[in-house]
């Protein structure tokens, strides 16, 4: 049955690899965020009375803000995706993941827990100082903290989920170029982790923005970003979709 697990995991790896173009990944992830954002401003708007409409257009500057850096990421990862190593496309969650909107609005407890993002960042930085993989305790130490409030920090969640995704695929990229005689992408991957661990910040400020409407039971940036696994999709690589989720938990369940 683990071979039947690997020969889809492998099938899903190249289809997913080639529906994702191979290419710009990074630019065409934030081209859905931006366009998601953009579609739902105008409905958010209208369930506050308007008092979303900052917390929305500080998103939508924010990801065009990580524009250019997105730019410069691709250009540099063509060595290695043209090789056949999906680097920076894997780490990358489809859209069609997000949660659906919601209707009605329910207000919600404020929140018991905040993460110090200030001590995380230095944790972090300090963890992959030797190795990349030695990021996932720290990021599974402050998920755990945060995951009995599903409806708050969430901006800060998903940053720190995608930091716990960079640092699953790390040494499966690793281990790929090795096998192809290619040059380590590591350097290129300690950047992306560097800038994911910068966004820290301002993922705190923006979830700060979202909190007071997130009380007030909107769905603002909860809503608008797709859950990232850390365990789904690592070796081979994916470029996660609905479907190749499904497959993988699909084909899981029966080789157990």
């Amino acid at each position: 049955m683990r071979l039947v697990l690997l020969f889809i995991c492998t099938l899903l790896a190249k289809t997913g690899w080639s529906h994702a173009g191979g290419h710009n990944c990074f630019v065409r992830h934030l081209s859905e965020i931006i366009s998601l954002n953009l579609e739902r401003r105008d409905y958010y708007s209208l369930q506050s009375d308007g008092k979303s409409k900052g917390v929305s257009d500080a998103l939508i500057w924010s990801e065009r803000l990580t524009w250019a850096s997105a730019k410069w990421f691709d250009w540099r990862a063509k060595y290695w995706q043209k090789n056949g190593i999906p680097l920076f496309c894997s780490e990358f969650i489809s859209m069609d993941l997000t949660p659906g909107l919601s209707v009605s609005l329910t207000p919600r407890e404020a929140p018991k827990a905040s993460l110090n993002i200030i001590e995380l960042i230095k944790t972090l930085r300090s963890s992959m100082q030797n190795r990349v993989v030695d990021l996932l305790g720290p990021v599974r130490l402050a998920l755990r903290e945060i995951e009995a409030e599903p409806n708050f920090h969430c901006m800060q969640r998903h940053l720190i989920e995608s930091i716990g995704r960079t640092a699953m695929l790390a040494p499966v990229y690793e281990q790929m170029a090795k096998d192809r005689e290619l040059k380590s992408p590591q350097a290129l991957i300690r950047q992306f982790l560097k800038l994911q661990i910068w966004g820290l910040r301002l993922g705190k400020w923006l979830d700060s923005k979202a909190l007071p409407l997130q009380i007030e039971g909107l769905g603002i940036i909860c809503h608008d970003v797709p859950v990232i696994p850390l365990n789904i999709g690592i070796d081979p690589p994916l470029v996660l979709t609905r479907s190749t989720i499904d497959a993988v938990e699909r084909a899981s369940k029966e080789g157990q």
